[in-house]
């Protein structure tokens, strides 16, 4: 049961593996054009609910397709 789930959310886990690898990049630019381009992109995630929301069900792992088990009543992906 849970080798199934691991094997149903590996897309979703590598999805956010890579996301927050990028983020961890962004930090380490510390001046310049890129700098200045990191600050606006987090700017408008950080305006943007609708991103947000997204990252933070991804890194819940409550977004995706999620096997009957792993769905909670009255969240997001519910049958």
């Amino acid at each position: 049961l849970l080798r199934r789930y691991e094997q149903q959310r590996r897309s979703d886990n590598l999805a956010v593996d890579a996301a927050m690898s990028g983020f961890n990049r962004l930090f380490g630019v510390e001046a310049g054009p890129g700098a200045w381009l990191v600050n606006r992109a987090l700017g408008a995630v950080n305006r943007s609910t609708v991103v947000k929301q997204w990252l933070a069900r991804q890194a819940m792992g409550t977004a995706g397709e999620l096997p009957p088990f792993a769905r909670l009543s009255g969240r997001h992906g519910s049958p």
